[in-house]
């Protein structure tokens, strides 16, 4: 992860984004705590399926034991 200021991002905003692009995460940091991530949209759609497969793993999980106690599905 790459920490820079808003200034450096306008200063350098194609190698910023193109290293985005390559995968490298940036945090723009801005004052009152009001950061930006940057992650490049391949970046940000594995982050969606892990964390939508995980909930769904423990959705199944839950169902699993509820079938295990007699609850039914």
């Amino acid at each position: 992860m790459i920490a820079i200021k808003p200034a450096e991002l306008s200063n350098k905003q194609k190698e910023m984004l193109d290293l985005a692009h390559k995968g490298e995460i940036l945090l723009v940091a801005r004052p009152a705590k009001k950061n930006v991530v940057i992650l490049s949209e391949l970046e940000f759609n594995k982050r969606e399926k892990a964390l939508r497969d995980a909930e769904y793993a423990v959705m199944l999980r839950s169902r699993d034991g509820r079938v295990e106690n007699g609850e039914g599905e």
